[in-house]
């Protein structure tokens, strides 16, 4: 046993040392409070670092005879060898990106992309334990290089170059001192793995590759350390400077405060802070006129009084009293936080009274509040004309352009209301009369979509004149349909006899060519024989159609059909 670790130590001392010192640094950085990402990705640098280094190790023992090993698992630590030096390559590639905020690996996605040669890389490590493209391994477990052994390390060497270029050309252009020697630094990392792996190209016996790494993450580590003894420099110079820091933010706060305050001020035409226990109140923002109502009374609540006695619209002034009554305030702010009216004022016009809640005692009762009083005449006058505004725009998307009676999207509300009625009220009671104007064909080809148009408003006024107390409605180009209730409904003879007087009156202005009719077709709801509107619907529109062939076949019609 002792020969063997006599022999080990002999042909891996190197190693063993190197093996060594990451053991140190994983310990000394095992215990450093720092859990950023830098930190971290240092960690998993050192651990990979480590694993490379101990399964060369093993394999070195194995080459030089000290143990003996089978040829399948002398590969597998080659593979685990070659795999942690890419890794730890790969790693430091990402380490120094996110040092230089480097827009290739900013987040998740991007840093997936960037480790595509790494898996590509890999994979080649995994073929290579079954074929002897890159190395070869003997019967007695003896490692062989191959002339295409140096291929392998293209996809690290390719992190080294880009990360190690990118480092040295922000290290020439950043105008920060202190950053152009910290990627100095970081640069410093690729050197000796580089410089160590191109010896141990010409002197493949050698270990010059990990002492290059171990080396690289040696560096790696004082530069962390320096960073670690700034940051706590840094720690007692806050611990120091914070009570001066502290009574800078209260006076900061203090003006802050003393701003809001005054911008609130600003909103409001006059302010009280009232005590409730002395129903005393002192002013926040004065007005001339308040202040002049109020005279010299101290008493909060007579100061209330005599403002809204003398400047509510009679309208609000009892409400104005009951509002502003301090000795049921508790009790109606005790979910709130504030509470206000709106009322009109003699003078200000519209106003918004309102109480804010200052503080309470330990047992939830008010001490103090605010009163404030907002002018908001502009605010109601903008309601106003709103109001007025969406009133128009109401009218307007459910009136039809042409003839101005309800459109079809009025119509079909106009419907589920009565399908309702119908479905829940037993005491529905209408009509529905639907009118199809004749020869708008005829009369649009002949005359042109003027005069058709013109043919529409007017069989349609005929139609609202006849039907006054009912909706009317233009359902389709020549479909008008209404709903028949109320005194219409009482009278619907009357109506169509109306209808009737109507067409005669308006075709007295017509040319001969043509005359203006609508057919129609009514039929009164039954609910014995009608579970919705649409069979009512149908069965008018049914009505209609006679009525229109039989308007047809009229001679003096005849000029419809041609």
């Amino acid at each position: 046993m002792y020969t063997i670790m006599k022999e080990a130590f002999l042909y891996t001392k190197t190693e063993i040392i190197c093996v060594i010192m990451l053991l140190l640094v994983i310990i000394k950085i095992s215990g450093w409070r720092k859990k950023d990402i830098f930190m971290k990705l240092y960690f998993s640098i050192v651990g990979s670092s480590l694993c490379m280094v101990i399964s060369s190790a093993i394999g070195h023992i194995s080459d030089y005879g000290v143990l003996s090993m089978s040829m399948e698992l002398r590969r597998f630590w080659v593979a685990v060898s070659i795999a942690a030096f890419g890794l730890t390559i790969f790693l430091w590639f990402i380490y120094s990106g996110i040092f230089r905020e480097s827009a290739l690996i900013s987040n998740k996605i991007s840093c997936l992309y960037c480790a595509i040669p790494l898996f590509i890389f890999l994979a080649a490590v995994i073929v290579s334990c079954y074929t002897d493209v890159f190395y070869s391994v003997s019967d007695e477990g003896v490692f062989r290089r191959t002339s295409c052994f140096q291929y392998l390390f293209i996809v690290p060497a390719m992190y080294m170059f880009f990360s190690g270029a990118a480092l040295l050309r922000d290290a020439c252009y950043t105008k920060n001192s202190e950053r152009r020697k910290r990627y100095g630094i970081l640069a410093a990392f690729i050197i000796p793995v580089f410089v160590g792996g191109t010896i141990q190209n010409f002197i493949p016996e050698s270990n010059m590759l990990i002492l290059g790494v171990c080396i690289g993450v040696l560096t790696a580590y004082m530069n962390l350390s320096i960073d670690e003894v700034a940051q706590e420099v840094i720690r007692k110079n806050i611990e120091l400077e914070y009570s001066q820091a502290e009574l800078q933010m209260a006076l900061e706060d203090e003006k802050k405060q003393h701003n809001t305050v005054g911008s609130l001020a600003n909103i409001y035409v006059f302010m009280y802070y009232i005590s409730m226990d002395t129903d005393e109140f002192d002013e926040i923002k004065r007005l001339p006129i308040i202040a002049e109502a109020v005279g010299d009374t101290e008493s909060a609540s007579e100061a209330l009084r005599r403002i809204y006695t003398k400047f509510s619209v009679a309208k609000y002034f009892g409400m104005m009293l009951d509002f502003t009554n301090l000795s049921t305030l508790d009790e109606r702010m005790k979910q709130n936080k504030y509470i206000s009216t709106e009322y009109k004022g003699k003078r200000k016009g519209w106003c918004r009274a309102r109480f804010i809640e200052v503080d309470r005692d330990e047992k939830g009762k008010l001490l103090h509040v605010i009163f404030a009083v907002q002018d908001i005449s502009e605010e109601k006058q903008e309601i106003v004309e709103l109001q007025d505004a969406l009133n128009y725009a109401n009218k307007k998307a459910y009136a039809d352009a042409l003839t101005g009676v309800k459109n079809v999207t009025a119509y079909r509300e106009y419907m589920e209301d009565i399908n309702k009625k119908i479905k829940y009220d037993d005491d529905v009671e209408f009509a529905l009369a639907l009118f199809d104007v004749n020869g708008l064909k005829y009369v649009n080809d002949n005359f042109g979509h003027e005069k058709g148009n013109m043919l529409i408003i007017d069989s349609c006024r005929c139609i609202c004149r006849a039907f006054k107390r009912s909706p009317v409605f233009r359902i389709g180009g020549d479909e008008f349909v209404v709903v028949v209730e109320g005194d219409d409904l009482e009278n619907i003879v009357n109506c169509r006899n109306v209808l009737e007087e109507q067409f005669e009156q308006i075709n007295e202005m017509y040319p001969h060519d043509y005359i203006a009719s609508v057919a129609v077709g009514i039929v009164e709801f039954d609910k014995e024989k009608h579970s919705c509107f649409e069979e009512v619907f149908k069965k008018a529109d049914e009505a209609m159609y006679e009525n229109k062939q039989e308007i047809k076949r009229s001679p003096e019609n005849s000029w419809m059909i041609r």
